[in-house]
């Protein structure tokens, strides 16, 4: 099973990254500045990891729901200070990265039934055992 895209929402303060996702925006993330390890920074994001988990930042001002893109700066360079960090300047990407996906319910539903319907076959092969 694919993990489909979620929306997610971050708030970005000097004491900590919250993330939010779009499917449970009642129960948050949080992620104190010493728990993210490293930040790389590339033309048009920003990645900060914590252990193995990665928190994509978009750097485009249209993206920010509050706030400024100078305070973003400001936070961020307050943690590069600290962190290990490394920033590519080069293009990454043949094709612009996009976050724009279709969403059919009707796929998802078809998929649960199509789940249970192999499990039902896997109880029916086992019995026949």
């Amino acid at each position: 099973m694919s993990r489909r895209p979620s929306e997610q929402f971050l708030t970005i303060t000097d004491e900590a990254v919250v993330v939010s996702y779009g499917t449970d925006l009642e129960n948050p993330i949080t992620y104190e500045w010493l728990m993210i390890t490293k930040i790389h920074e590339v033309a048009d994001f920003y990645y900060l990891f914590s252990g193995k988990q990665l928190i994509l930042i978009d750097k485009d001002p249209n993206a920010l729901l509050e706030g400024d893109e100078e305070t973003l700066k400001e936070i961020i360079k307050a943690q590069i200070a600290v962190k290990p960090y490394k920033k590519y300047d080069k293009k990454l990407f043949k094709n612009p990265i996009t976050f724009v996906h279709t969403y059919n319910p009707e796929e998802e539903v078809n998929e649960v039934v199509n789940q249970e319907e192999v499990k039902e076959e896997n109880k029916t092969e086992s019995k026949n055992d």
